[in-house]
């Protein structure tokens, strides 16, 4: 059991890391799309916007990114103060629609039905 538990926990902190650095990148990303940093900030829809897409078109995982960059999404909403409802068709349909090239902001205002 000790084995285990020291396998997964620099997995876990490479995972998390991973995950941190693709934030920041996207946080950077939007911010330099939206034209101001202080604009940006307040838009928490466009920044999980910006995490779900990237997270589709750069897949991190084996399988189920897809699922990944919703469920990501969607706890960054919840995270940031906005209770999250969303289906699984909304959710796959809009998750499609990014892997296809959607934009940022048509992701965000997506997300905005999520988030009644």
């Amino acid at each position: 059991m000790k084995l285990y538990q020291t396998r997964s926990v620099p997995a876990r902190a490479r995972a998390l890391r991973m995950l941190t650095v693709c934030f920041e990148a996207v946080v950077g990303r939007t911010a330099l799309q939206a034209g101001t940093t202080a604009a940006f900030r307040r838009q928490s829809h466009h920044r999980a916007a910006a995490l779900l897409q990237s997270l589709v078109r750069l897949p991190a995982l084996e399988h189920s990114n897809e699922l990944y960059a919703a469920t990501v999404a969607a706890a960054f909403l919840k995270a940031s103060g906005h209770p999250v409802k969303v289906s699984f068709d909304q959710a796959a349909d809009l998750v499609e629609a990014a892997a296809n090239g959607l934009g940022i902001r048509e992701i965000a205002y997506a997300l905005n039905d999520w988030t009644p």
